[in-house]
């Protein structure tokens, strides 16, 4: 059986959704300081983000999403990881320059975080996860990338924002 969900009604979209996020009081200060406390709480005793070895850097991404669900004063979505109005959306952040979609992701609705480390700057934006923006090859856990011209459906709400 296939679960449908709200943003499967051709009526709501992306714009809809962008509007939501930004009737948010504050949201740009939120972002940043949202970003600045998880990268904070993910360094923990290193001088530098740099200094954290690659499993430790995955913990950035929980932290910082932590961070906005608190900061924004989300809900935890049923199905994704929070919920604003009627719209439940996933948070994937990166300090490369990709995300990694996990299967169940692929329909939902998703804030995603850019940071830039070297520029202690960050971008934000939102996109519809779809087979369709997904390169084909992925890791062992099946989780893959963003393709490029998935990247260019993406509505940025935030560009090169210092953090």
């Amino acid at each position: 059986m296939m679960q449908l969900f709200l943003w499967d009604d051709p009526n709501v979209s992306l714009d809809d959704f962008k509007l939501t996020l930004n009737n948010i009081s504050g949201l740009n200060s939120k972002l940043c300081k949202a970003v600045q406390e998880g990268l904070d709480d993910a360094k923990g005793r290193q001088e530098s983000i740099d200094a954290l070895d690659p499993t430790e850097k995955t913990v950035i991404g929980i932290k910082v999403e932590s961070y906005i669900r608190d900061g924004l004063s989300l809900a935890r979505g049923k199905n994704c990881d929070c919920k604003i109005e009627d719209f439940e959306f996933d948070i994937k952040t990166t300090v490369r320059n990709n995300w990694m979609i996990s299967p169940k992701q692929v329909r939902n609705k998703s804030l995603l975080l850019l940071i830039k480390l070297d520029d202690i700057k960050f971008s934000c934006g939102i996109v519809k996860v779809s087979e369709n923006i997904l390169n084909k090859g992925a890791n062992r856990d099946k989780k893959r990338t963003m393709s490029n011209a998935g990247k260019d459906k993406i509505i940025w709400i935030l560009k090169d924002k210092r953090y």
